[in-house]
């Protein structure tokens, strides 16, 4: 399936959730001509650019109809444009069941709506002052600050400044359709929070990395399992790819040297193009993984990885096999912890800065001195666990 049909999919996906309630437009005499997939609103061109990773694309989905949302409950029925027409305002509970009522109310078509949806009096936004979406603004942040999330987690500082992020983009639209000059989005300063990034202990790495090795065919269900497990971790904690990128994989983008090492042709965010290199052993499991696959199937799936019903692997297959793992062994790892390891584990063995972005797909240079900064912070704390400033200071003295 490729990205555009899968976000369509997930777009749809909101026509059958968000929106179900059929008895209040049979009760109101509204037709749901307009359905949720179609109020992405200035996303649903712009988001199936290219350009954009299809994680990219559902945040911003995902981010935009909470907004979109949360403007409708502060300004309806207040504000509400049906009001001054010979109708009245029914309190739509949703966004979604406003816009079809506005077609019966305004006598419009759903391609009228789309093409005056910044226009009075189907856009209202210009009746709320820069002053009021700065609060709101602050309130909905807050919201998502201080609110846990539904397994109970807190949202890191670095989600929430995506959150801020997708709105700018939101107020720069606005100013741009409806000829505003707001503002509101920048009263929250964006700062990414600096942390110590995390890499996956050594001693786990050397238990989780020893057991796959040695064990994988107890930690699967049969043998094409186990190595394509084998291929799959091994490839990802050497290289760090991104599941996403694990998933796009085609065969042809696997090439062995002469050497026995190799080199994979990677389909990177915004779909830049990049070659990691790999290493012996990742070339070796892979050519395993392959030559068992060939023994089940006559091979005609350009992907590089298949699931177990011989279909392109997906994210969810990767996160849910080492899900299993994970519990099985007690160690907590993912595919990100991975991609963070093994970042970690190049500035250890001596990678500047712009080996990481030219091995890990990053465009920024500060994403990359993050993990310079975290490795060498990890470093130097190990280092000061074994220092005993009685034993320095003896030296100092004996060198006197």
């Amino acid at each position: 399936m490729n990205k555009n049909k899968l976000i369509m999919n997930q777009v749809n996906h909101l026509d059958n959730v968000m929106d179900t309630n059929t008895f209040w437009y049979k009760s109101n005499n509204v037709e749901k001509v307009i359905m949720e997939s179609d109020l992405v609103g200035f996303y649903k061109e712009n988001l199936l650019d290219s350009a954009l990773s299809e994680s990219t694309i559902l945040s911003n989905m995902h981010i935009y109809e909470k907004w979109r949302d949360f403007l409708h409950n502060k300004t309806m029925p207040e504000l509400c444009n049906v009001k001054g027409t010979n109708f009245k305002c029914l309190e739509c509970p949703h966004r979604n069941m406003h816009v079809n009522y506005c077609l019966k109310v305004f006598n419009i078509t759903a391609q009228e709506f789309f093409d005056n949806r910044y226009s009075p009096p189907i856009n209202i936004i210009k009746k709320v002052t820069n002053q009021q979406l700065k609060t709101w603004f602050k309130e909905f942040i807050n919201i998502y600050r201080t609110t846990p999330k539904k397994n109970g987690s807190m949202r890191s500082s670095n989600t929430i400044v995506v959150y801020i992020k997708q709105i700018k983009r939101w107020q720069k639209l606005m100013n741009k359709e409806t000829g505003s000059n707001y503002d509101f989005a920048n009263s929250i300063k964006i700062k990414e929070t600096q942390t110590i990034i995390e890499p996956i202990s050594p001693t786990d790495l050397q238990e989780l990395t020893t057991k796959i090795l040695n064990n994988s065919n107890n930690l699967t269900s049969d043998i094409l399992g186990a190595k394509r497990l084998k291929a799959v971790y091994f490839l990802m904690l050497q290289t760090g790819l991104r599941l996403n990128e694990v998933c796009l994989l085609d065969k042809n983008n696997f090439k062995v040297l002469s050497d026995y090492t190799g080199e994979l042709q990677v389909h990177g965010k915004g779909s830049k193009k990049r070659t990691v290199g790999l290493s012996h052993e990742s070339v070796l499991f892979i050519q395993e993984y392959l030559k068992e696959r060939n023994s089940h199937i006559i091979d005609t799936n350009p992907a590089l990885f298949l699931n177990s019903k011989f279909e392109r692997m997906k994210k969810n297959s990767i996160i849910g096999m080492f899900k299993r793992i994970s519990r099985k062994l007690n160690i907590n790892f993912s595919a990100h912890a991975l991609r963070r390891t093994s970042a970690s584990l190049r500035v250890v063995e001596g990678a500047d800065t712009l080996d990481l972005m030219n091995n890990f797909g990053w465009k920024s240079e500060n994403v990359a001195r993050r993990y310079v900064h975290s490795a060498k912070n990890i470093e130097s704390i190990n280092k000061q666990k074994n220092f005993n400033p009685y034993s320095a200071n003896q030296k100092l003295i004996d060198n006197k």
